[in-house]
């Protein structure tokens, strides 16, 4: 099966490595493996630096939302692992701010279809008003 060598780096705790090769290779970080694990992942089990978890994270932020086949956030497995209080508040902050630009991009949806929906009425009533009014010319023209 096919990896990725930031993946591979980040499984063998080469954390100096990923950063440069993250560098060089940055299409590497969207790679998932059978489990479902992304480097985000490895490096949240493996209580990588902050640094390195910060790079990863700012180059696939999806990857925090990804859950492995056990149902596991790089968030989950770092609380699971033991992970240093500034891994976790970092990676909970990102949880945070991604919530909160999803309630936001929503809402501004929801504005926009409402917005659509009275101009579509709007339109709708004016069609009405010019078809009766044609009507009314119709009938006094006769």
């Amino acid at each position: 099966m096919p990896t990725s060598c930031l993946y591979d780096l980040a499984i063998k705790s080469d954390f100096n490595a990923v950063s440069t090769s993250l560098r060089s290779n940055p299409e590497d970080v969207e790679y998932v493996n059978g489990n479902n694990w992304t480097t985000l992942h490895i490096l949240a089990w493996k209580k990588a630096p902050l640094p390195v978890v910060k790079a990863v994270y700012k180059s696939y932020p999806s990857a925090l939302q990804v859950r492995s086949k056990r149902g596991e956030t790089p968030h989950d497995m770092a609380k699971d692992n033991g992970a240093s209080k500034d891994i976790l508040n970092f990676l909970a902050a990102c949880e945070q701010a991604q919530i909160c630009d999803s309630v936001l991009i929503t809402h501004n949806l929801q504005l926009e279809m409402t917005e659509r929906v009275k101009n579509e009425q709007m339109m709708k009533n004016t069609l009405l008003k010019l078809a009766e009014d044609f009507t009314h010319l119709q009938t006094e023209n006769k």
